[in-house]
C-alpha cells in the first residue's frame, strides 16, 4: 500500500467516525403510532417498553405521536430496571408532558415516571408527578427521591402545570441537590438528598403510574419524548435539550471534521512533494 492509499483511508476513517454520548442511557421518542412496544432508540433493546392500556394520539407540533394517558389504573409503559437505578450517582430525567387539570377529587399525585415501588420511604426510587394539595400545589410538578435508609426528599416547580399545554420538564440529581427545569427555565425550589443513595435496581421504571402492580395515582394526560442521562446536565445541556432533542447531544459525524481530514491530508501530501 503506498503513502497516498494510506492517506485516503486514514481520511476515510475520520469522516466516519462517530461520537458517542455514553450519558445518554435510553430514549423514548413515542413515534411508534400503534402496537404495544414503546421501542427506546438510543441504546440497548432491553430498555424497550411494554405498553399496557394508553394509546397512541397526534403529539407536539412536529414530534410525531405521542402516548395519551386516561388517568386510569390501566394505562402504563412497563421498562425493565436493568439500568435505571443509579445508586449514589448522578442523572437526570427528560419528559415532554401535556397535564389534563387537576382536580379536587383526585388523588394526591399523578405519576409521570417511577421506579419507587411506592411500600415505605425506605425502598428506594424516584418518582416525578403532578400533585394536588399541600401548600396549595396542586397542579405543580414534583421531583422526589427515596432513600435506602432515611425518608423522602422532593422539590415543586414554581407554578401549575397542569393546564392542558405541552411542556418539559428536566429533573437533575447533582451530588446528591435536587434541581428542576421547566420548559428551559430553572426553577427556585433546591434540596440536598442526605444519603445520596437511592438505587432500587428491583423495580421496574414505570411510565404513567405509581408502579406496576398499583391502580392509583395515575397520570392523566398525554406524555412524549422522555430521556434519562447518567450524569446532571448543566444549563447549556438543558438548553439544547429543550430547542433540540435528546439526540442533539449525541454528536454526529460533521462536515468540519472531514474538511479539517481533507486540509491536512492535503498539507501532507504537498510537505511529501516537496521533499521529492
Amino acid at each position: 500500500m503506498n503513502y497516498i492509499q494510506k492517506v485516503f483511508i486514514a481520511l476515510a476513517a475520520l469522516g466516519t467516525a462517530t461520537y458517542g454520548h455514553a450519558s445518554l442511557v435510553a430514549y423514548w421518542n413515542y413515534n411508534e403510532g400503534s402496537g404495544n412496544v414503546l421501542y427506546n432508540t438510543y441504546g440497548s433493546d432491553a430498555n424497550d417498553g411494554v405498553t399496557t392500556g394508553a394509546t397512541y394520539v397526534s403529539g407536539r407540533p412536529d414530534a410525531g405521536t405521542a402516548l395519551d394517558f386516561s388517568g386510569g389504573g390501566g394505562n402504563y409503559v412497563t421498562v425493565a430496571d436493568d439500568n435505571f437505578g443509579f445508586g449514589t450517582g448522578d442523572f437526570t430525567i427528560s419528559i415532554w408532558f401535556k397535564a389534563n387539570t387537576i382536580a379536587d377529587t383526585d388523588l394526591s399525585h399523578k405519576n409521570m415516571l417511577s421506579t419507587y415501588n411506592g411500600l415505605g420511604s425506605s425502598n428506594g426510587g424516584y418518582t416525578v408527578s403532578l400533585v394536588r394539595g399541600g401548600l396549595s400545589a396542586t397542579g405543580y410538578l414534583e421531583f422526589k427521591v427515596f432513600g435506602d435508609s432515611s425518608g423522602a426528599v422532593g422539590i415543586l416547580s414554581d407554578s401549575a402545570l397542569d393546564d392542558e399545554t405541552w411542556h418539559n420538564v428536566v429533573a437533575v440529581v447533582d451530588s446528591g441537590t435536587l434541581s428542576m427545569y421547566i420548559d428551559g427555565i430553572l426553577q427556585s425550589a433546591t434540596s440536598t438528598y442526605a444519603s445520596n443513595t437511592i438505587a432500587n435496581p428491583s423495580q421496574n421504571l414505570i411510565i404513567g403510574r405509581l408502579r406496576e402492580d398499583s391502580t392509583v395515582h395515575n397520570f392523566d394526560g398525554d406524555l412524549d419524548d422522555t430521556a434519562i442521562f447518567s450524569e446532571a446536565l448543566d444549563q447549556s445541556q438543558v438548553t439544547i435539550l429543550y430547542t433540540q432533542g435528546p439526540l442533539a447531544l449525541v454528536p454526529e459525524p460533521s462536515n468540519s471534521a472531514f474538511l479539517s481530514g481533507l486540509a491536512l491530508c492535503a498539507l501532507m501530501l504537498w510537505s511529501r512533494r516537496r521533499k521529492s
